[in-house]
């Protein structure tokens, strides 16, 4: 089965300035906060956030073993318009490099909650079953080769033609783009879906949230 979907991700000025690090007070800082409902407007519109997901029971694997082993497999991929990398690119050649910054990391924020609102979107789904799903897998993190992310996208693309790429150090094209695999499976636990630093492995994550 595969699913294409339009995730609207609704503006969150609170969750999106701590993560730009801008949540505390300051001349600086509250005069970007003034201009960040701005920003994220031109983001949502340039890039024309899709996600993907394709599903089946046992009719691909992932190379996971968490993910394999259960009754069914999901693979997942959010992507955006590469009219969004050449707005920054115009931006940045113009010499606006705050506003180019700050484009390109709430483009990066707009990602990883889209990320997380599909995954509770499916967790819904799957309990209506009384199943549930795994933690997410993505390619290049916590020991999963990267290499993995060029299967997922070739499992991807024979069910559905979308116009994502992939480089020959395995990174998605558009640079804004995310995939990763999950299972669900009735003997799972049920579990919080979203990211937190505080259980990401990955400390030496730039955008890692200080306890």
């Amino acid at each position: 089965m595969v699913d294409i979907l339009k995730i609207k991700c609704p503006y969150d000025g609170e969750n999106l300035f701590s993560f730009l690090k801008i949540e505390k007070e300051g001349e600086q800082n509250n005069r970007i906060k003034k201009r960040i409902p701005f920003l994220f407007s031109l983001v949502e519109k340039a890039m024309e956030i899709r996600s993907v997901r394709v599903e089946g029971e046992k009719d691909f694997i992932t190379g996971i073993r968490e993910v394999d082993e259960c009754k069914k497999q999901i693979l997942c991929l959010i992507y955006s318009s590469q009219s969004f990398v050449r707005m920054i690119e115009e931006m940045t050649e113009q010499g606006e490099y705050l506003d180019a910054y700050l484009l390109q990391e709430i483009g990066t924020w707009l990602i990883f909650r889209t990320g997380e609102m599909l995954c509770e979107k499916i967790s819904r789904t799957e309990e209506k079953n009384q199943s549930y799903l795994t933690s997410r897998y993505f390619p290049g993190e916590k020991g999963i080769p990267i290499e993995l992310q060029e299967n997922f996208l070739q499992i991807i693309k024979r069910q559905t033609d979308i116009p994502v790429g992939i480089t020959k150090g395995g990174m998605l094209v558009p640079e804004k783009s995310m995939i990763f695999c999950l299972g669900s499976d009735p003997s799972n636990q049920k579990k919080c879906l979203l990211q937190s630093c505080k259980n990401c492995m990955n400390k030496k994550c730039s955008y890692r949230k200080k306890d």
